[in-house]
């Protein structure tokens, strides 16, 4: 199979590469129109096209031309993502977004092609799978067996080819690097053009001459493929991608004319121009094919790298892409879907938001997220990110007005309150922690917290540091006039309960005149300061735990006389790597040193304040064979809150890296485990604690097997009293190590905060024996400035009870339940003021009058308008659900709609379920899909609902995601 790999941005940025793109592309249409090429393959995503038709709209008639005419293949994927590092709805995202380009030039494809991921998640079957792709292409982390059969947790499997994608050496000359070199196509043409009486110039020769000497040469070359080759796949076919990284080998047809009678006599094979789709054909379902379950990270033969490393490379990037995933997710989406159903969503809203998923997407290639390209492309990745964040607010802000809830502070605030949207992202109601600055009438202090019922509640009130002389507050609108006014500041902190699901609740400051008093200013809720002179002060919480920082910077936290310590303790070790892998330093490791500390303790909260400093090294020695004896100062600030009545313990950890070539990790026990596990799209993963790494490779063109793993915001290890759970944001590398010289002799939980290095590739490394790309210098890489981290821990039963006062909800499993306390951790609830003299109903879902879905017994994937499968605009009257079962149990979930609401199952791609609905609840058997029984008034255990709202009940199997189409009466979804 001919074909490029192409990479939107790597060791040059994105207008480099798409400059050699379009001359590419058009090259590609020449050869298929002369027939010098029979077949191509635009290398499994469609913003190869899309970024050609971007500059060049009348390229897009003979692409169109040759897809259709199946000549010329592409998608499924938009782009080829790292899978690992981006979201569950991110992935449906990128199929959606292919698949619409895919039937907009009239193709189509059954194999997920990703060729070159450095890794490839457990849950990435079910994707495929429910997308219609029945078979994957993969490398990189795949066992050594050529095909097998993949299963997701939830028993969805794909036929998977593992395959190497570059080789294009196998059949290349030299004079294509001339011709492919061209930026456009007329070179091309004049040179390369195929003699009309049918002779074969192949390798340079002169027409009707191939030349004998490459002929030798690649027999040879073709002989060393099909003898490895056939040890895979001793029954063949066997599959030849002819091509690689940027490079375009041409006359493909010429080419095996002229070998394929020697190759049949040298090798024993017949050599056939041929596609993925054919390629797979030809497999059948004869072969008796091993089955492989969960992700696939295994250390590779020669050259096929995992690159562990890419997990935490440029850590920012990676919680920047978390975010802007997570406020399209959980708060955006959300408010079009409710919009939707009510005929309300406009359209350029809907636009914003395919904009926003554009840009997102545009910033997941591996390449690109992994952190491990030049420079320039991530300062062009941070602007993308950013730019998602503006579309976000605009679009909340739309959504909000749209419901009559105006959050633009346009005029000064009222002085005796202040109103306080508080919105839930979550499809159940939620309590949690709030913090939010206020902007007060000038000289007014917060005195009391009403919440929606009118019933004084705690809350922590902290003055701005420049009450009366701060910076004038300013806002403008195309309906407001700009204007600019004095105002005080304060921060506020509380306890918001049961705000409903997906929807909001109003609580109101109340204000007066500020007064100073000796117990100080703006103090509603008392709070004690106290001033720590040692690491065993213990501060006391409101529910009778007790906290501390050590000496270390590590979290001392003592519940129902279980005393655990050392959580969370910061450590740094050097890194004598590169973007793409950690090479470790026999040098100990360093640890913070805690300079001073203080505390406040209240009925909202117990807040204990650390700075500490970190004395690094300054780099490495000349020949990177150990650290710098000279060192500097990285001051750190470790924050650590427990709320009264919430579980766990949140940590923000604020460092300024002042240091090179090292990495930062904070590490917490996890006594006498044996195994760990971390979440991954939709399942929970289970690996073996192990060392950080196995033995060094000795051979050229390998890499030691590395213990790190990809997670999505939670880590587990331990039972009973010692079981540990530790919340990340945006921090996807994560371990579980056994005996370690860096971290020590007792397991732990390890994620890594940041990764320091200065170059893109290095050929000397120790863990890994080749380079796995250029030798670029990449100062930025080096991360240096501040770093702000969001983490929390749970101890011993909170892990079991992760919800308000120490309970487990009664319609989720506990491990269901931490599931749920990770997503809160990742999307919080979310405070906004309002604008003065507005003030919409206490509580309430959006949707005028069609509220949200509120789901139990699951946990929400994504609430999201339905898009058109032709053009992606959305579906007047409809939204798309996806709810997802985090446990190896069946059970059933109850989805409460308004009356008159259609719920149809689908499958991730929208289109019907086709298999048989099942009734089996609360066993490990696994359901193959499940029934949706409608409820009309009533829940299943026969408790009255709200009047005019509906219970659906849908069972899901072990780890099982479903999807549905809501829609009203009298729509079709």
């Amino acid at each position: 199979m001919t074909h490029v790999h192409w990479d939107r941005e790597w060791y040059r940025p994105f207008e480099s590469f798409r400059a050699r793109l379009v001359g590419l592309v058009e090259t590609v249409c020449d050869q298929l129109d002369s027939g010098r090429m029979d077949r191509f393959h635009l290398d499994g995503q469609t913003a190869t096209v899309a970024d050609v038709v971007d500059v060049r709209p009348d390229l897009e008639v003979r692409v169109a031309g040759h897809v259709r005419a199946g000549r010329l293949t592409i998608g499924p994927w938009h782009v080829l993502a790292d899978n690992q590092l981006v979201s569950a709805e991110t992935l449906v995202r990128n199929l959606e977004l292919g698949g619409r380009w895919v039937r907009r030039l009239g193709g189509q494809t059954g194999v997920g092609y990703s060729p070159d991921a450095f890794g490839h998640p457990a849950d990435l079957p079910r994707v495929l799978a429910g997308f219609g792709a029945g078979s994957a292409v993969v490398w990189r982390g795949a066992p050594r067996d050529a095909r097998f059969r993949w299963r997701s947790p939830d028993g969805s499997e794909v036929l998977t080819v593992n395959q190497g994608y570059h080789e294009a050496q196998v059949l290349w000359r030299d004079s294509d690097a001339v011709a492919a070199a061209s930026t456009g196509a007329a070179a091309a043409r004049e040179d390369e053009q195929r003699p009309q009486d049918g002779a074969t110039w192949a390798g340079g020769g002169r027409a009707g001459r191939p030349d004998e000497d490459w002929v030798t040469a690649t027999l040879d070359r073709l002989a060393d493929f099909v003898e490895r080759e056939r040890g895979r796949a001793p029954q063949g076919p066997l599959l030849l991608l002819d091509g690689g990284d940027h490079i375009l080998p041409l006359d493909p047809v010429g080419r095996l004319d002229a070998l394929r009678a020697a190759a049949r006599e040298r090798c024993g094979v017949d050599l056939l121009g041929s596609d993925l789709d054919t390629f797979v054909d030809t497999l059948g379902d004869g072969q008796e094919l091993p089955v492989v379950d969960g992700e696939l990270r295994r250390p590779g033969g020669w050259l096929t790298f995992v690159l562990a490393g890419t997990l935490s490379t440029r850590s920012w990037l990676k919680q920047a892409n978390d975010a802007a995933q997570a406020v399209l997710e959980r708060f955006v989406e959300p408010g079009l879907a409710s919009a939707a159903l009510a005929g309300r969503a406009g359209a350029t809203e809907l636009a914003q938001l395919d904009r926003a998923w554009e840009l997102v997407l545009h910033n997941v290639p591996h390449d690109s997220v992994c952190g491990c390209s030049v420079d320039e492309v991530h300062r062009e990745n941070a602007t993308r990110a950013e730019r998602v964040q503006q579309i976000a607010a605009d679009l909340t802000r739309r959504q909000l007005l749209d419901e009559g809830v105006d959050t633009r502070l346009h005029g000064l605030p009222e002085t005796d309150h202040v109103d306080l949207l508080v919105r839930n992202p979550h499809a159940r109601p939620h309590t949690g922690p709030v913090e939010v600055e206020v902007v007060l009438a000038p000289g007014q202090r917060v005195v009391a917290l009403l919440d929606p019922d009118g019933h004084e509640q705690p809350v922590d009130v902290v003055p701005g540091a420049d009450a009366g002389s701060g910076p004038l507050h300013f806002e403008a609108d195309v309906d407001l006039l700009p204007d600019s006014y004095p105002v005080d500041r304060a921060s506020v902190a509380f306890v918001a309960r049961e705000v409903p699901a997906l929807g909001w609740s109003v609580y109101r400051l109340r204000c007066t005149p500020a007064v100073e008093d000796a117990d100080g200013p703006m103090a509603c809720a008392p709070v004690r300061p106290a001033v720590l002179d040692r690491a065993d002060d213990l501060v006391d919480v409101a529910d009778g735990r007790r906290l501390a920082v050590a000496d270390d910077g590590s979290l001392r936290v003592v519940r129902d006389g279980v005393d655990r310590q050392h959580l969370l303790r910061l450590l740094d070790d050097g890194d004598r790597g590169d973007s793409y892998t950690h090479d470790p330093l026999p040098d100990p490791p360093r640890r913070a040193r805690v300079l001073s500390r203080s505390a406040t303790v209240s009925r909202v909260r117990t807040r204990v304040v650390a700075e500490a400093v970190l004395e690094l090294p300054a780099g490495l020695v000349a020949d990177r064979t150990a650290r710098d004896r000279r060192t500097v100062t990285c001051p750190v600030r470790i924050t650590a809150t427990a709320w009264a009545g919430l579980p766990g313990v949140q940590v923000r950890l604020e460092v300024d890296n002042r240091a090179e070539d090292h990495r930062l990790r904070v590490v917490t026990p996890a006594p006498g485990a044996t195994s760990w596990s971390g979440l991954s799209h939709w399942s929970m993963v289970q690996r073996p604690m192990v060392p950080e790494y196995g033995p060094r490779p000795e051979a050229r063109g390998h890499e030691a097997a590395c213990g790190v793993a990809p997670v999505h915001g939670l880590l587990l290890a331990g039972r009973g009293e010692q079981a540990t759970a530790v919340l990340a944001r945006g921090l996807p590398e994560g371990a579980g190590l056994l005996e370690d010289a860096v971290t020590g002799p007792d397991p732990v939980l390890a994620v890594t905060l940041l990764r320091g290095v200065g170059w893109l590739s290095r050929p000397d490394l120790r863990v890994r024996t080749a380079a796995a790309g250029p030798m670029l210098a990449t100062p930025d890489a080096q991360v240096q400035g501040p770093l702000v981290a969001d983490l929390a821990v749970l101890v011993g039963d909170e892990t079991l009870a992760p919800g308000p006062d120490g309970t487990c909800p009664d319609d989720l499993d506990p491990g269901a339940a931490l599931v749920l306390a990770a997503q809160a951790h990742r999307t919080p609830l979310v405070a906004r003021q309002l604008r003065s003299g507005t003030r919409p109903s206490q509580t309430q879902g959006p949707g005028h009058g069609w509220p949200a879905p509120e789901l139990r017994g699951a946990l929400l994937s994504a609430f999201a308008p339905v898009p058109s499968a032709a053009s992606g605009s959305t579906v007047a009257g409809a939204a798309r659900l996806r709810i997802w079962n985090p446990t190896p149990l069946t059970v059933r979930a109850d989805l409460i709609v308004p009356s008159g609401t259609r719920v149809v199952p689908v499958r991730l791609d929208g289109t019907a379920e086709t298999s048989e609905p099942t009734e089996q609840v609360g066993t490990a058997e696994r359901a193959e899909t499940a029934d949706v029984v409608p409820v009309d008034g009533h829940a299943p255990e026969g408790e009255p609902t709200d009047r005019g709202s509906t219970v659906v009940a849908p069972v899901l199997g072990p780890w099982q995601v479903r999807t549905f189409t809501l829609a009203r009466d009298g729509r079709a979804p």
